[in-house]
C-alpha cells in the first residue's frame, strides 16, 4: 500500500496545484464510482453510511456527476433510495426527540464516509511528506504552481514532527500566493486606471478559480 500512496504521491508532486487535494479528489471520486457501482448492495456499507447520517453535500453531488459520467442510472438510484431513508429517519427522530442534533460532518453528526475515504488519503499523503521534506517538499518550495492549498497545510502542519517542515511548507504556499496575488494586483490597478483594456471574463474566471481552490482546497470534480 504505501509503495502505491507513493508512486502516486511521486506523479501528484509533478504537477501543478495542491497535491494532496488532488489526492483527495481522486479518492472521493473512486470511493462514489465503487459505491454506486458495487458497494450500495452491501449490507456493512449501507449500516456505515446509514450511522454517519448520509453522506456531505460535496460527495453527494460528486456521486450524481460519477454516476452521469458512468451512465450508472441504477447505482444512484439505490444510493438515492437508501439517503432519502435515512434523511427521513433523521428528521422523524428530531421531531420526537425535540432537540438539535450535534452539528456534525454529515446530517446525522458524524463524518460522511467518503470523507473518511479521503482522510486515509491524505493523512498518507501527509506522513510521506513529513518523511523526507527536503526530497519532496522542496522541489514545490521552488516552484510557484505547486505546493499544499492552505488548509492541508494546516492539516500537515498539525501532525506530529509538521512543526520540522514548517519553513518549506510556507515557503511553497507562499510562492505561488505571490503569484496569485500579482494577478489580483494587476486586475485592481486595471480598475483604478481605468484602462480600456481590461481583463477578458477568461482571465477572471481564471484567476477567481485558483485564488478559491488555494484558500479552501481544490473543487470537488466529476471524472475527466
Amino acid at each position: 500500500m504505501s509503495y502505491l500512496v507513493l508512486f502516486d504521491l511521486l506523479e501528484d508532486l509533478r504537477r501543478p496545484g495542491c497535491p494532496v487535494c488532488r489526492a483527495a479528489e481522486r479518492t472521493g471520486r473512486e470511493y462514489a464510482r465503487t459505491l454506486m457501482m458495487t458497494d450500495i448492495t452491501d449490507a456493512r456499507v449501507r449500516e456505515s453510511i446509514t450511522r454517519a447520517g448520509g453522506l456531505c453535500r460535496d460527495h453527494l453531488f460528486l456521486s450524481v456527476d460519477v454516476a452521469a459520467a458512468e451512465v450508472d442510472t441504477m447505482g444512484l438510484a439505490l444510493l438515492e433510495e437508501l439517503l432519502l431513508d435515512i434523511a427521513h429517519r433523521l428528521l422523524v427522530e428530531r421531531s420526537r426527540r425535540g432537540r438539535r442534533h450535534r452539528v456534525g460532518i454529515g446530517p446525522g453528526g458524524t463524518r460522511c464516509t467518503a470523507c473518511e475515504a479521503e482522510k486515509v488519503t491524505v493523512d498518507a499523503y501527509c506522513d510521506l511528506l513529513i518523511s523526507d521534506p527536503e526530497v519532496y517538499l522542496g522541489p514545490m518550495a521552488a516552484r510557484d504552481d505547486g505546493g499544499l492549498c492552505f488548509p492541508h497545510a494546516r492539516w500537515l502542519l498539525d501532525r506530529p514532527g509538521g512543526p520540522a517542515c514548517s519553513g518549506l511548507v510556507v515557503a511553497a504556499w507562499a510562492r505561488r500566493a505571490a503569484r496569485l496575488r500579482q494577478g489580483a494586483e494587476a486586475t485592481i490597478a486595471a480598475h483604478r486606471a481605468d484602462a480600456r483594456e481590461l481583463p477578458s471574463s477568461e482571465q477572471v474566471c481564471s484567476l477567481r478559480s485558483e485564488v478559491p481552490a488555494w484558500l479552501v482546497g481544490a473543487r470537488r470534480q466529476g471524472p475527466t
